[in-house]
């Protein structure tokens, strides 16, 4: 008698059960398969049914073994770091966030293996690295120690941002405060949460605020005060410098150094009447689009390292009215217009091609005209047709 099961006993037995099944099936339903042609049927049935078989009872027995084994009669065998972690986020070397299949996620200690906090909704730690990470649980958000996982302000607030320059902004009871490491308030001007895109941060000693009446934005130093009057339509920090936008035009000021450290200073360098402003962190350069399109480069001092930015420069072509005959590859007449290269080019400048204008430049590169036209067409060897205004130009740019 055998006393073990092998692997291949087991299949060959229910390779054999599941054949005799299906010809039991098929005798009941009047099949009979003499010809080759059923006969290949008959064992690709009974091949498909074996390998469904196989596949069902490996899921029963898989099923078996991790609800009913391992957690009802041996659930000390199955330890914490056995479980099936599908994500996780280092905070630090040692304490991670990690969700788990099936459950909830937690904070976790990799040193000793020991779980810190269960039902960690998530995690996020500020860009400078701040000590502290707000973390949210059971609808509500509080700040741990990255370094150890000790929970040092409770989660009690309904929202929480990350720590920057040593403040975190909360919202409690319906109001934006600004809370410390201690948790003690240390900035409560009567501010609400902007819903559009609350962004409570301090980059170089600023944060930007909406104003709660108005709804314009500015931007507020560590005391609370406003460094930057909420007067513009939209306030965005690059390094720096903070980009300000009113009625579809943008305007720069350049952060500047205080006596006092608490205190932020901010200079304007553009007033808020430029068509588009581009600071370039890595270059150390600005360029500065005016109403009338056209653009300059300085640098971080100011100094105007190009003093006229061209997108573009165009050929122009004009119809002579004449027309060229020639056979084609099969033979046949065709008429071709002839187009000849006008005295003058156009050059453009804009960043798109809905915003841009052009001028006129000779062949030499010299601007004959400033940028005013949405379009330019050349009409003859020296006359050119400008639009929206409808005028044609010579190539001094005299208006005939």
């Amino acid at each position: 008698m055998r006393k073990t099961v092998s692997f291949k006993l087991f299949f060959t037995v229910l390779w054999r059960g599941v054949c005799q099944m299906a010809k039991f099936v098929g005798k009941l339903l009047g099949f009979r398969g003499k010809t080759p042609f059923a006969k290949t049927v008959w064992r690709i049935f009974v091949a498909c049914g074996a390998t469904l078989s196989v596949i069902f009872t490996s899921m029963i027995l898989y099923m078996f073994v991790t609800e009913f084994v391992f957690k009802e009669l041996l659930p000390g065998l199955r330890h914490d770091d056995m479980e099936c972690v599908a994500r996780e986020r280092h905070l630090s070397n040692y304490i991670v966030w990690q969700a788990l299949y099936g459950k909830n996620s937690r904070l976790y200690d990799q040193s000793k293996g020991t779980v810190l906090l269960d039902g960690v909704d998530w995690v996020a730690v500020s860009a400078d690295k701040d000590s502290l990470a707000v973390f949210a649980k059971d609808g509500k958000r509080g700040y741990l120690n990255r370094f150890t996982g000790e929970v040092v302000i409770q989660p009690v607030y309904s929202k929480a941002w990350v720590f920057s320059e040593g403040i975190a902004a909360v919202e409690e009871g319906g109001r934006l405060k600004f809370i410390d490491h201690k948790g003690n308030v240390v900035i409560d001007n009567g501010f609400e949460v902007n819903y559009i895109e609350p962004q409570y941060v301090f980059h170089n000693g600023l944060c930007v605020m909406q104003d709660n009446v108005t709804g314009l934005f500015g931007c507020i130093d560590t005391n609370g005060k406003w460094a930057l009057e909420p007067e513009f339509d939209y306030v965005s920090q690059i390094g720096k410098f903070m980009l300000v936008y009113k009625k579809q035009f943008e305007g720069l000021y350049r952060i500047v150094a205080s006596d006092k450290p608490s205190i932020v200073k901010l200079h304007e360098l553009f007033p808020t009447d430029y068509r588009s402003i581009e600071v370039d962190e890595y270059e150390g350069t600005i360029l500065a689009r005016a109403k009338d399109y056209t653009a300059k480069i300085y640098d971080f001092d100011m100094n105007v390292i190009q003093n006229f930015v061209i997108e573009d420069v165009i050929e122009l072509k004009y119809d002579t009215h004449t027309v060229r005959t020639f056979l084609d590859e099969n033979g046949d007449e065709v008429c071709e217009t002839v187009y000849a290269v006008a005295n003058s080019r156009i050059y453009k400048v804009g960043e798109s091609f809905e915003k841009g204008r052009y001028g006129l430049m000779s062949q030499k590169g010299h601007r004959i005209t400033p940028p005013v036209y949405e379009e330019i067409v050349a009409i003859g060897q020296d006359r050119y047709l400008c639009h929206p205004q409808g005028v044609i130009l010579n190539d001094n740019g005299v208006v005939l």
